[in-house]
């Protein structure tokens, strides 16, 4: 589905693709989720990667980008990375690089000790806090960015990440379903913006149609963004991407 022009969602994905720039972008992969969890007590099959693996390869054969970026958050472990990650991040990178053109990783806010991992590939590129091609600019959105950054006239769309957008709907039965999705507005700099989902499948998400805007973790849509003006895109592998109104218009009912 195309919600700017040159810029689509891929339905079933948490993927948006720059058609004019042929990239394919995601964000927030999370590897190793399964083994932070299980330090806390919670215990879960060990299967995140194989389905990102999966949906990755999926994605690359149906699109064949140019470039590949991840913005932000490739791994979920705030300090070194655990034996978990370092086998999935260097199996990840490792077929990246092979397979193709050229992949950037935007530092997220649990990226941290992993720079060294990129000194081994040829076409995989590890950037912070922010990455501008043309008239786009994209950051992970943990931390705030310069205002004369975000207000400058360089770039027309802002991609961010972070805050792992889903809704949450309830049938009159009180059955509830949650599903990742997509956000699109303006900043109050009138630049556009997108909020990119967690591509990662255990990442369930903010479930933005109940958060107020306080609580928000981006202090970019905490600061620059209205987001009662913001459109949302709930995706699923099993119907096509469904557009919503603006928040405005239904932030207070959450049933179908």
């Amino acid at each position: 589905m195309e919600i700017l022009k040159d810029v689509e969602i891929v339905d079933g994905y948490p993927a948006l693709y720059l058609k004019k720039l042929e990239t394919l972008v995601i964000a927030d992969l999370h590897l190793g989720f399964e083994w932070a969890i299980a330090q806390e007590g919670i215990f879960i099959p060990t299967t995140q990667y194989q389905e990102i693996f999966k949906d990755l390869q999926h994605l690359l054969e149906e699109k064949q980008p140019e470039l590949l970026i991840i913005n932000g958050d490739l791994k979920h472990e705030f300090s070194k990375a655990t034996s978990q990650e370092w086998r999935e991040v260097i199996d990840l990178l490792t077929y990246l690089d092979k397979n193709v053109k050229k992949t950037i990783v935007i530092r997220g806010n649990h990226d941290n000790f992993i720079r060294g991992f990129f000194k081994r590939y040829n076409n995989v590129e590890f950037v912070e806090p922010y990455l501008q091609l043309e008239n786009y600019l994209l950051t992970h959105g943990h931390k705030e960015i310069e205002e004369d950054i975000l207000t400058r006239e360089k770039y027309d769309l802002l991609i961010i990440a972070h805050e792992h957008p889903a809704i949450l709907l309830i049938d009159d039965l009180g059955a509830k379903i949650k599903t990742r999705a997509f956000l699109h507005g303006k900043t109050k700099q009138e630049k556009e913006i997108i909020v990119l989902p967690a591509f990662s499948p255990l990442a369930t998400g903010v479930e933005i149609n109940l958060t107020p805007q306080e609580e928000l973790l981006s202090p970019i849509l905490r600061e620059y963004v209205d987001i009662m003006q913001l459109e949302v895109y709930a995706i699923s592998k099993k119907t096509e991407t469904l557009k919503f109104p603006k928040l405005a218009l239904w932030h207070s009912l959450t049933h179908l």
